[in-house]
């Protein structure tokens, strides 16, 4: 496996767009799948996970694009399920947060947001991009 697209900034943001853009998604039909659950008792929960990365610049080299990705990784607290963990950071749906979350990047006015990949996300014609 050739790890050296970790260390070019641009081409690897460039990577992960077009392969997320290709990605096939319905959030509806989980969101009711998760509901019929709910509504015939079964205890069921929708969850995310949020793999955080971080671009560290080589400080000897110059312009902003010489460096590598860092992923950022949670510890899980000892008092949940596999106490002392490294995990991804993640949560669970929260429907007055993800509406007003869903508004603020539907009208743009979530700056890291904004970029190639809500742009080719906008062109899929996916309703729910």
């Amino acid at each position: 496996m050739d790890l050296s697209l970790l260390s070019d900034r641009e081409a690897f943001r460039f990577h992960v767009v077009q392969a997320l853009a290709r990605v096939p998604v319905d959030y509806l039909a989980q969101i009711e799948f998760i509901d019929e659950q709910r509504k015939n008792q079964r205890i069921w929960a929708g969850g995310g996970i949020l793999l955080p990365l971080y671009f560290r610049k080589d400080p000897n080299q110059a312009g902003n694009t010489s460096g590598h990705y860092v992923i950022l990784l949670s510890k899980r607290s000892k008092k949940v399920q596999q106490p002392g963990d490294l995990c991804a950071p993640g949560g669970g749906i929260h429907p007055f947060m993800d509406s007003l979350l869903g508004r603020l990047i539907r009208f743009g006015l979530l700056p890291g947001i904004r970029g190639p990949g809500l742009t080719l996300s906008k062109r899929r014609g996916n309703p729910i991009y």
